[in-house]
């Protein structure tokens, strides 16, 4: 309704019913009562008067058309970032049932892998790239040490950063079966070289860093 009052004014500055907004009328209340309602109007040119709110004759055509330009680009981003939330709850369902198939499967008809990983969040204040900055730069400094200490200090990371549970134990995962886990993760334990780390790979849960350790065939 805010959106549709500064309309007005834009579109129709010469028509008084649109320039004066009554206080006490239940609509007008209403609105009014949404946190900044009021401030954005009296920003947008409008003035008090009694019980009215008034957009002077001469106003500066110029601040309602800005306030309202404003809102429809908030309307917009809002629109957008729920339609994302959308596919997001879409994909990550999808994902949780492929994963919940796949972990039906008899272990004893499918390839097996043993690996550990370093799995960080994103969240409001670290971002998938920066997490993923990390983890490349953790996974270049485990590359330049020989193999026998790899495991090692990979653990130890583990241990101080990792978000999943598993971390308290150095990250290890054991040995699981191929389609227990998302489909990016298990691309690397199952198509990839053994004793190597990969990664970062990013999933719906997260950014991993991933130490495949050994893998039985099929």
């Amino acid at each position: 309704m805010l959106s549709k009052v500064l309309e007005n004014i834009v579109t129709n500055p010469d028509e008084p019913k649109y320039r004066k907004l009554r206080t006490t009328n239940e609509k007008i209340k209403s609105l009014l009562s949404a946190l900044g309602a009021k401030q954005l109007l009296i920003g947008s040119g409008f003035v008090e008067e009694a019980e009215f709110l008034v957009f002077p004759d001469g106003g500066d055509l110029k601040l309602p058309q800005r306030s309202l330009d404003g809102l429809r680009a908030n309307q917009k981003a809002k629109a957008a970032a729920e339609e994302q939330l959308k596919k997001e709850a879409v994909e990550l369902q999808r994902v949780r049932a492929m994963a919940q198939r796949r972990a039906e499967e008899p272990v004893g008809k499918v390839a097996q892998a043993k690996a550990s990983h370093i799995l960080l969040n994103a969240t409001a204040e670290r971002s998938f790239e920066e997490n993923e900055k990390r983890l490349a730069g953790w996974k270049a400094i485990l590359e330049d040490a020989p193999y026998h200490n790899q495991e090692h200090d990979f653990g130890e990371l583990a241990k101080a950063h990792s978000d999943c549970p598993s971390g308290a134990r150095g990250g290890a995962l054991g040995f699981f079966p191929k389609g227990k886990m998302v489909e990016e993760f298990d691309a690397v334990c199952f198509e990839q070289k053994t004793k190597a780390i990969y990664g970062p790979v990013r999933t719906p849960t997260g950014s991993h860093l991933i130490f495949l350790h050994a893998r039985i065939e099929k």
